[in-house]
């Protein structure tokens, strides 16, 4: 489930909200963005210092990532990171991209994700290729 605390005092219950406060509103009717399951995908566990650098808005990994890969992020404080992409193969990169560039640079991660977006496209190519071969 993903939400936000709205309230936590000492001697109380914490409160908890599935509405998002700000951002893009995606319910016609009421204007609410609506935080909740969080479906498919998968979960995995980092450490601070990398839920730190995906944080960073000026992390490039990510944007490199971006760029040609469609895909949904949520990072959260607990150490937990729930990536969601089209396809399954993508979802593995992405994920793999991640855990693989902690320990790197800026730009030694962005060279990382070029590389594995390399082979990742010559790998579907030659998957189309067979594909191809077997329609004809």
């Amino acid at each position: 489930m993903f939400c936000h605390v709205t309230s936590a005092r000492e001697h109380c219950d914490v409160e908890l909200s599935c509405e998002a406060m700000d951002g893009p509103r995606k319910d016609w009717m009421t204007g609410e963005a609506m935080f909740g399951h969080l479906q498919d995908g998968t979960i995995i566990k980092s450490t601070s210092f990398l839920l730190q650098r995906l944080l960073d808005p000026s992390n490039l990994m990510l944007k490199t990532l971006g760029r040609e890969l469609p895909f949904e992020m949520v990072v959260g404080v607990n150490g937990l990171v729930w990536i969601h992409s089209p396809s399954t193969p993508s979802t593995i990169l992405i994920s793999n991209a991640i855990l693989c560039g902690e320990s790197l640079s800026n730009q030694e991660g962005e060279v990382l994700v070029e590389r594995l977006l390399q082979n990742y496209s010559k790998t579907k190519e030659k998957k189309n290729d067979k594909e191809d071969e077997q329609t004809s």
